[in-house]
Order: C-alpha cells, then structure tokens, then sequence
C-alpha cells in the first residue's frame, strides 16, 4: 500500500469518527468537497502541507497525526 493510499485510508477513517462527511469536512477545512473526495479515492493525490494543516484543524489534531501510520482501528 502506497503512503497516499494509507492517508486516504485514515482521513477517511478519521472523518467518520468526527462525524464529518466529505462535504462538511471540505468547508470546515477551506477545502473544494472534490479535493476531499480525491483525496479519499483510490488513486489519492500527495496532499500538502497546508492542506494537512487545514484538514487537522477541521479534525482537531495535529497535522502529524493525520499521516501517522501506526494501527488505526
């Protein structure tokens, strides 16, 4: 499994947990909702930085913990 696909794996994951859907997320981080639904595809984009600090201030967490890899259940 690739680096992007274990992200979007998590984030998808995460986002359920915070009970976000993929529209809510993308305006609660400033992002664009198709971006969120990229990014949880199959075939997910690297994201940035910026974008990973804006997704962990929607989530709450670090941006850090979002590509953390460590067993997520």
């Amino acid at each position: 499994m690739s680096i992007e696909e274990q992200f979007s794996k998590n984030l998808r994951k995460l986002r359920k947990e915070h009970g976000f859907t993929q529209e809510s997320l993308a305006e609660t981080a400033g992002l664009e909702y198709k971006y969120i639904q990229m990014l949880e595809g199959k075939t997910p984009p690297s994201p940035t930085l910026r974008t990973l600090e804006k997704i962990g201030k929607a989530l709450e967490m670090e941006p850090w913990e979002l590509i953390s890899f460590k067993e997520i259940e």
